[in-house]
């Protein structure tokens, strides 16, 4: 197919690599301050850290729709995953929706086992950004955190890093590192060490699944799947036994993470739409 044959040079990569995300959080900065600004100034609403955060859930919202008009004009154009939309009216059926399940499960799991895993090492103790974000993030309403971190910003990262960087990388590198550029792309916006590296573990997971499926939707369930949970364990305190350390910690989150990788190997072994295969044979030769 000939939008797959692209010209490669490193300048040209590179920007198409970085725009998106810069975009995002662009639009994101830009519609916080304005949504703060009204808040203080209109409203007269005093900005504690429960209006910030009903303020970062309005402009997740809010920036959804720019960065879905790049990835359609992608899609429009055949760039990478979309090539395959254009083929392929979106629709729902069973097999998508026992994907989009197995891909959430994968993705608890190995979300799972990387928080201990990384809750286990001094990264946390290093990492004076890392507390602030963290601070900032389950500031608010449970039902605020929920709505933002488990639902609307799933929505955003996964169109920015995995429907617009990878599938823009995947029509021009070798899947393997449009995965891996994606991935680290999304590590280096979340601006600490911490969740950096849990994001970029993540995200190499999530590209995984988005590569074999050709579609972002079972990356976007999996990736609400993983925020929603590491919410209610962190708001509720479940098993702390797990991060706690110990040698027993360390090797049940191990056992748990090696279990995510089978179940990862055993997802890219089911067979997808033909001619959503024929696209990749296409890429990689």
């Amino acid at each position: 197919m000939e939008q797959f044959k692209l010209k490669n040079s490193i300048p040209i990569l590179v920007w198409l690599a970085i725009y998106p995300a810069l975009l995002y959080y662009a639009i994101m900065y830009i519609l916080s301050t304005l949504c703060a600004f009204f808040a203080r100034n209109i409203l007269n609403v005093e900005l504690t850290e429960s209006v910030k955060a009903v303020v970062l859930l309005v402009s997740s919202v809010a920036t959804i729709p720019f960065m879905f008009s790049v990835y359609a004009n992608d899609r429009n154009a055949g760039l990478g995953i979309g090539g395959y939309l254009r083929e392929h009216k979106p629709s729902v059926s069973k097999q998508k929706i026992k994907i989009a399940l197995f891909a959430a499960v994968i993705v608890i799991v190995m979300g799972f086992a990387l928080n201990n895993l990384i809750g286990m090492t001094p990264l946390i103790r290093w990492s004076e950004g890392y507390r602030n974000a963290n601070a900032n993030l389950y500031s608010g309403s449970l039902v605020v955190i929920l709505m933002r971190s488990a639902f609307f910003v799933p929505i955003l990262e996964e169109l920015t890093f995995r429907g617009i960087v990878q599938f823009r990388m995947s029509v021009r590198l070798h899947r393997i590192w449009a995965i891996l550029i994606a991935a680290l792309l999304f590590a280096v916006m979340h601006m600490n060490v911490v969740q950096s590296t849990y994001a970029f573990f993540l995200g190499i997971v999530l590209g995984i699944i988005c590569d074999h499926v050709g579609h972002i939707y079972p990356a976007v369930i999996g990736h609400m799947a993983v925020n929603a949970v590491t919410v209610l364990r962190v708001q509720f305190q479940w098993l702390p036994s797990l991060s706690d350390g110990s040698v027993s910690a360390w090797l049940i989150s191990l056992g748990i993470l090696c279990f995510g990788i089978a179940m990862l190997l055993l997802f890219v072994k089911i067979p997808i739409d033909s001619n959503q295969n024929q696209i990749h044979s296409e890429q990689t030769h």
